[in-house]
């Protein structure tokens, strides 16, 4: 079971109409950063299987940095959304 640092960043979608939300966790004592998105909490399909970990929905990335701040994490989380043709 991984282990989480006590700190977290929340990232965002909010063009075209949409509110989308994910979260990343950062593993503790390692330069990684998993991305969970809650797809059943918005009522989205992914085209790909991803393990589900409650409560924060699906692990859909990890990411080998060292740091992330909002901005590169909203463009992650973008390019996450774009790869399962949740957006455009």
């Amino acid at each position: 079971m991984v282990r989480y640092e006590d700190f977290h960043l929340h990232v965002g979608y909010y063009n075209d109409g949409l509110d989308l939300e994910g979260i990343f966790f950062k593993e503790k004592n390692k330069p990684k950063w998993y991305l969970y998105f809650d797809a059943d909490g918005y009522d989205i399909q992914l085209k790909k299987e991803y393990k589900k970990e409650e409560p924060f929905g699906y692990l859909v990335r990890i990411y080998d940095i060292e740091e992330i701040d909002e901005t590169q994490g909203n463009e992650l989380f973008k390019n996450f959304l774009i790869e399962e043709s949740i957006i455009k």
